[in-house]
């Protein structure tokens, strides 16, 4: 057997141990270094390409990977060019933002990479801010996506917490205006305004929502494997998390599960 199929082989057992299956709409937030050490292990010379086409093999025709391709230097930089702004969250979402097949959604910091049957969803989205209803979270919502975690706390991929808390308008966040330099698919360069609901720094406020996390793993919401264990991913369905998350809010707990003060 040659390498590259000892490979496949292993990116395809790596999968069929996760809860991902066959026809999944599927946000993923990943972190692939260990991932990327045990196929090392195989293959020194072993191409990050597997890992996106083992992952499109196991969700078939009829799945979505949804990947987040948020660019935080934006804000700093006041600069995004949509076809060529570097993802700043890790190897599989710039392989997929990197893929002919996909479509990238327009808001400068929080932009999302898609491929697959619901890519027609996200085509052509520029929301303007970056939670709203008119934003992929609001998608990601109604057709019930799966968010799918490896490898991470969800203090660094719950990001779908801040559209539940913008859809319940809490009061420790608030909505921001950022103007930003533009480059869009077309190469036209333009000044344009968009916003973020940012936790209000004024009153020291510190996102903290493992706590939430452990929530979910105690409701059974989440499902699979916890960060370094066995897959490492962990999956669950965005209604089931909205409703959840909705309900502490609603019953005055936020500050038991999503946020704490410096």
């Amino acid at each position: 057997m040659n390498k590259l199929n000892e490979i496949d082989l292993f990116l395809n057992k790596y999968w069929n141990s996760s809860k991902i299956n066959q026809g999944d709409s599927i946000l993923l937030h990943a972190n692939a270094s260990r991932l990327v050490k045990n196929c090392l292990k195989i293959d020194k010379n072993f191409n990050t390409n597997s890992i996106l086409k083992t992952l499109l093999a196991k969700i078939g025709p009829t799945g979505t990977i949804i990947v987040p391709t948020f660019s935080f230097k934006s804000i700093n930089n006041k600069f995004f060019d949509i076809k060529k702004t570097p993802s700043e969250m890790g190897i599989i979402s710039e392989l997929v933002r990197r893929s002919p097949l996909s479509v990238r959604t327009g808001h400068p910091v929080y932009s999302f990479a898609v491929i697959g049957s619901n890519k027609k969803l996200f085509e052509n989205i520029d929301n303007e801010d970056a939670f709203s209803i008119y934003s992929p979270f609001k998608i990601i919502h109604n057709i019930n996506c799966k968010i799918a975690i490896m490898d991470l706390p969800d203090s660094k991929s719950m990001t779908f917490y801040h559209y539940i808390e913008q859809m319940n308008s809490v009061k420790y966040r608030f909505i921001k205006k950022f103007l930003f330099k533009y480059k869009g698919i077309n190469n036209e360069i333009f000044d344009k305004e968009y916003s973020i609901f940012v936790r209000d720094l004024d009153k020291k406020v510190i996102t903290d929502v493992d706590r939430a996390g452990d929530l979910l793993w105690r409701k059974n919401i989440y499902k699979g494997d916890k960060p370094k264990f066995n897959s490492g991913i962990r999956v669950a369905e965005t209604k089931e998390i909205f409703d959840t998350i909705s309900k502490i809010i609603q019953n005055n707990d936020a500050i038991k599960y999503l946020y704490s003060y410096k």
